[in-house]
């Protein structure tokens, strides 16, 4: 869901060059430096918050973080409303691999994590596929806006499945006896 909201905004970049008339820096500022900087530099605290706390909460606040910005891409106007929009999408999706690897550690037997992780790390191209192919199709049937929207909208069931079925492994643990 991640690589799908990161790479959607290249499939409509002519669409929003024409309808904000931004330039070529200002659309390469967007799919460049706006999100990479941001996933790079809270990638790092929000990584210390899965080792030391509730993973599945953050992985919440990421879906929900990403997606509520993702629809908000939609709601732009102007350069900065976009490049706002784009850095924030990165804030939650920088929160989202760090629980995810973690948890995926945790859940998974030792003898499993090698497929696991082949099959999350195979996740990230299927989602830029989608995210390409997908919004490029919604842009043709309704707008570019409207694509963000849908994306949007889409990681609300993917957050009521975590908060209400992935379990938090340290909330599981024994304490051990003195």
């Amino acid at each position: 869901l991640a690589a799908v909201d990161r790479t959607a905004l290249a499939a409509v970049l002519p669409a929003i060059k024409r309808d904000l008339l931004l330039s070529d820096t200002q659309l390469g500022l967007l799919t460049g430096i706006a999100f990479s900087a941001f996933y790079a530099l809270f990638g790092l605290p929000l990584a210390g918050w899965a080792d030391r706390r509730n993973r599945r909460n953050l992985l919440c606040f990421a879906v929900l973080f990403w997606s509520l910005a993702t629809a908000a891409t939609g709601l732009a106007r102007g350069f900065v409303q976009l490049a706002s929009a784009r850095m924030l999408v990165a804030v939650g999706e920088a929160g989202g691999v760090p629980a995810a690897h973690s948890l995926l550690s945790e859940l998974t037997p030792v003898n499993r994590r090698p497929m696991i992780f082949a099959v999350h790390s195979a996740a990230a191209p299927l989602g830029a596929l989608i995210g390409l192919a997908g919004v490029g199709i919604l842009a043709d049937l309704f707008d570019w806006r409207t694509s963000f929207f849908a994306l949007g909208l889409a990681g609300l069931p993917v957050l009521g499945l975590v908060a209400l079925w992935l379990p938090e492994p340290r909330q599981m643990a024994i304490p051990a006896a003195d």
